[in-house]
C-alpha cells in the first residue's frame, strides 16, 4: 500500500487539446485535485509545479482546520445555548 501512496502523490496527468492549451492534472488530496490549463509553447517545469502544489496543499490543510474548527466551536456553542 505504501509504493501505490508513493506513486499516487507522485503521478500527473497531461493531456494535449487540439485548440493548442494542455491540462495539467494532479492529485492534492483524495477529494481535491489540480487542474492547469497551459499553453502548448509553455514547458512543464516539474520541479516548480511540485514547489507549488506542495504550497497549495498546506494552504488547503490550514483552511479546512479553520473551517473544522469553527465548525466544532458553532456545535458546542449551540449545545451550550441549548442547556441553559
Amino acid at each position: 500500500a505504501s509504493n501505490n501512496s508513493l506513486l499516487d502523490s507522485m503521478s500527473f496527468s497531461t493531456i494535449e487539446l487540439s485548440i493548442g492549451l494542455i491540462l495539467y492534472l494532479k492529485d492534492i488530496n483524495p477529494t481535491t485535485a489540480l487542474i492547469c490549463i497551459l499553453k502548448k509553447e509553455s514547458k512543464i517545469n516539474e520541479a516548480l509545479m511540485e514547489v507549488n502544489l506542495n504550497i497549495l496543499k498546506k494552504n488547503i490543510q490550514e483552511l479546512f482546520l479553520m473551517f473544522a474548527n469553527n465548525s466544532t466551536r458553532q456545535q458546542l456553542n449551540t449545545s451550550i445555548t441549548s442547556i441553559e
